[in-house]
């Protein structure tokens, strides 16, 4: 790298230090505002509180009542994403038999129609996963747990799908 181009780099790493206020190594401008027990920004713990951030500020659990359904939520977003995963295959297996039976023209066409389908199912998927793992970082018991029984269940009742 020339000078002035990895000048404009430490300015721009320097720049966003100081936007994020990384000035002693940790970032003040986490949604974790005070220190746990170890000193460090956010909990590396399991923990019974039941005042949690559920994934945004907004989604504060105050009441008895949002905690119940955090975790419900927490139960529906586990068995919906084991499910979405039966889809999945189910749609591998669909568009393997209708390629054998389809003619030559209309192929193309199936292949499109079948892979978008394949690919929103995916991301769908991902997401679903991504927001159960933010959602069990927060280190609650009864979340965990939440999560846990939700795919548990998915597994209990269409368990086979996805053997088969």
């Amino acid at each position: 790298m020339s000078g002035t181009r990895l000048q404009k780099h430490a300015s721009f790493m320097l720049a966003l230090f100081y936007f994020f206020k990384l000035g002693n190594g940790i970032v003040n401008c986490s949604c974790h505002q005070e220190l746990n027990k170890d000193g460090y920004p956010l909990p590396m713990y399991f923990n019974y509180n039941m005042n949690i951030k559920f994934l945004f500020d907004y989604f504060q659990a105050e009441t008895m009542n949002e905690f119940i359904f955090y975790n419900v939520l927490c139960v529906l977003l586990g068995f919906i994403s084991i499910y979405i995963k039966i889809i999945k295959k189910g749609v591998t297996k669909i568009e393997k038999k209708t390629e054998l039976k389809e003619n030559l023209l209309n192929l193309n066409k199936m292949c499109a129609y079948w892979r978008f389908n394949y690919t929103l199912l995916t991301f769908l998927n991902y997401t679903i996963d991504y927001l159960l793992m933010l959602i069990v970082m927060t280190f609650n018991v009864y979340i965990f747990l939440s999560t846990m029984f939700g795919v548990s269940i998915a597994y209990l009742f269409l368990g086979h799908k996805v053997m088969k």
